[in-house]
């Protein structure tokens, strides 16, 4: 964050007292290649003025320090035409095309009016003409990217068979100081799903197997549920497995590595129960996609890797593209990733040896995948038939029925337009590929960097080439906003909502005075800030929660009502009321699981029942109600209880987002 970023043009001037640039400015300070560094508190708003031809492009950065700040860009007639916040620290991108000449300005103000001291710098990178053409158009899209100190991205767009556009943006290793460029290799992540995907479907047609069959004929050491599992229940994720991921980490393996092929099929065997009956729910699950690897390698007698690429990869030219599962085999020849430390610095990240295979693990190029992408409009691989029966055999995502999985795709519609796509993400890569089948289209975004943006850009492409076929006129595809705006309460109504708040479930919320705000802390959920829309309305910034507080007659807070997607919790106010000592003797003990081949001891640490594993280090449990508790740890979600009939405390069991009910029996009291 502390590099120089040149100024190319026009420079933003000073605060509040706006100063237009323009030919005759001798402000000398303007025309150096300095970033300007200002300090801003709540409430105050800095203003930029800068005056440009019509059909420019700018491009500017601001650097938040300390401080979340929002960027409003007003045009000659003095409307706002563009507002930007997009993260709470680090950086936020400034883009804007001109539609016609005049003075814009730039408007830099705190998102919370009530915000402390704080810092940040700004600075103008881009100042060009532009003809808007598609391809600047997507040029402009990456612009952030298209500097030589951040992450980036690879992209290409296919048409009628074509690839019509393809580039990179961004440095590919910042200790090499190298670019992306179209033929970078990056991790595609997910979307590796459909290889694995469609080589079933090419089996198929050969008849070497049927997606009816129970995957059982294939690996009959996978436990006997009493329910037959399908391949077409692996391949739209209606297995009802659990995921791999998880239960690694529950294990106390780490999900990201080091294991083997031998652990994960060992460990998926070892399970006992199933989250849901099969073919009754989605539920995305990478351990599906796994065992359709294994498939296929007992189908046909050669190694998943080895096959793929010489029925899939060789076949269609994509000679850059790599499954690996250990990095040390991995010809050290694609881009590194990278995310943010807790300073918003970025951090270097490294892929382990983990087995992914036929969920993921694939390196490609943009290339590559635009040769893949095509095969489904042009199938080199397989054939019409087979590309038109992949649509088949799919499974409602959600309740509404508005997008399907099917074969390693999502089928949706955007716009009006029938579309499939499929993301990925992991090690702090992003990747997004979508293709409109009807106009043969489609495009493929790749980056190195955690927050790509990949899947609205993707999105936001097809708005560049589709929009005279749209036929729904939907606002052009960005990523979220939040809808709400904080405005200044008085000190004296922070201090009436402090305090501690319980649901009938037990669940207790906690909200603090830090830092001239309110901060709210739900059992097992980490700190959030509170914003205030009024002096009884609050939100959280980036979800849809809002909380309103309800008063008696004295003017007393008394009650929390919060609305989370249209659902209601209410909550009681507990003033003065200390916190309930638990006893957790009964509690106490070492408990083992068959499943995972793991213990975990769990006793009292101060006011609090700890699960202590020696992998996992230890893990804090939260009192919710009864025998439920909540744990800090993603994979930790939901530990409930278990009595035996004299109501002894005897197991617990652990439920998250992707796995329900892992048993852990006491074995020592």
């Amino acid at each position: 964050m502390n590099r120089i970023l040149y100024f190319l043009g026009f420079i933003f001037l000073l605060m509040i007292n706006c100063h237009c640039i323009n030919d005759d400015s001798r402000n000398d300070d303007l025309l150096t290649k300095k970033r300007i560094v200002k300090e801003i508190s709540g409430g105050q708003i800095d203003t930029f003025c800068i005056k440009l031809e019509n059909n420019k492009f700018i491009f500017a950065s601001l650097f938040q320090m300390g401080i979340d700040i929002c960027v409003k860009i007003i045009d000659p007639q003095n409307d706002v035409i563009q507002e930007i916040d997009n993260l709470r620290s680090g950086p936020e991108f400034i883009s804007l095309t001109t539609r016609q000449a005049g003075v814009y300005k730039i408007l830099a103000l705190p998102f919370n009016p009530m915000a402390g001291t704080g810092k940040y710098s700004i600075g103008l990178e881009k100042n060009i003409n532009t003809n808007n053409s598609k391809e600047e158009l997507v040029c402009q899209l990456f612009a952030e990217f298209d500097n030589d100190y951040r992450p980036g991205a690879a992209v290409a767009i296919v048409k009628d068979g074509n690839v019509i556009y393809k580039s990179g943006f961004g440095i590919s290793d910042f200790d090499k100081k190298t670019p992306i460029n179209p033929s970078t290799r990056l991790n595609i992540c997910s979307i590796g799903k459909q290889f694995t995907a469609f080589a079933i479907a090419l089996l198929e047609h050969e008849g070497k197997l049927s997606i009816n069959d129970d995957i059982r004929n294939y690996i009959p050491e996978i436990y006997d549920f009493g329910e037959s599992i399908s391949i077409q229940n692996l391949l739209n994720h209606s297995s009802g497995l659990r995921e791999i991921a998880d239960i690694l980490e529950i294990s106390g393996k780490r999900c990201n590595g080091p294991f083997s092929k031998e652990d994960v099929i060992k460990l998926i065997c070892r399970q006992k129960e199933l989250n849901f009956k099969p073919g009754t729910e989605y539920f995305y699950c990478n351990t599906g996609y796994i065992l359709l690897a294994e498939i296929i390698e007992r189908v046909t007698n050669k190694p998943y890797i080895e096959w793929i690429t010489e029925n899939i990869f060789k076949p269609l030219g994509m000679n850059n593209t790599y499954i690996y599962h250990d990095p040390d085999d991995f010809v050290n020849d694609y881009a590194w990733s990278y995310t943010l430390d807790n300073d918003r610095n970025y951090k270097k990240e490294k892929l382990y040896k983990a087995w992914y295979v036929g969920a993921g693990n694939v390196f490609s190029t943009v290339e590559d995948m635009s040769k893949w992408l095509i095969n489904f409009d042009y199938p080199k691989v397989g054939n019409a038939q087979i590309i038109s029966t992949l649509e088949k055999n799919k499974i409602s995502m959600n309740k509404d029925s508005t997008e399907f999985y099917t074969f390693g795709r999502v089928l949706s519609n955007y716009k009006g337009l029938k579309y499939y796509w499929h993301g990925g993400g992991g090690y702090g890569y992003t990747a997004q590929i979508v293709h409109f089948p009807d106009y043969k289209f489609g495009a493929i975004v790749l980056s190195n960097f955690i927050y790509g943006g990949v899947h609205g850009r993707a999105r936001q492409i097809a708005d560049i080439y589709l929009n005279d076929h749209f036929t729904v006129t939907d606002p052009i595809y960005f990523e979220y906003r939040n809808p709400y705006k904080p405005v200044k309460v008085n000190n004296k109504i922070l201090s009436d909502i402090e305090g501690r708040y319980q649901n009938d479930s037990g669940v207790i919320s906690k909200i603090t005075r830090e830092r001239d705000g309110l901060f709210v802390q739900t059992s097992g959920f980490d700190k959030s800030e509170l914003f205030a829309m009024s002096d009884s309305v609050f939100f959280l910034k980036e979800t849809d929660l809002k909380i309103y507080f309800l008063r008696d007659r004295s003017g007393r807070v008394i009650k929390m009502i919060s609305y989370n997607k249209g659902e209601e919790s209410v909550s009681n106010k507990l003033d003065n009321i200390p916190d309930k000592s638990i006893n957790y003797k009964p509690y106490e003990g070492k408990y083992y699981s068959e499943e995972l081949d793991a213990y975990y001891t769990l006793y009292q640490s101060g006011n609090t029942l700890v699960a202590r594993n020696n992998v996992n280090g230890e893990i804090t449990l939260t009192h919710t109600k009864e025998n439920i508790f909540k744990g800090n740890r993603w994979y930790f979600s939901l530990v409930e209880f278990g009595a035996s009939n004299n109501l002894e405390i005897n197991e617990f069991r652990i439920t998250n987002d992707r796995v329900k009910n892992i048993r852990f029996k006491k074995v020592i009291n």
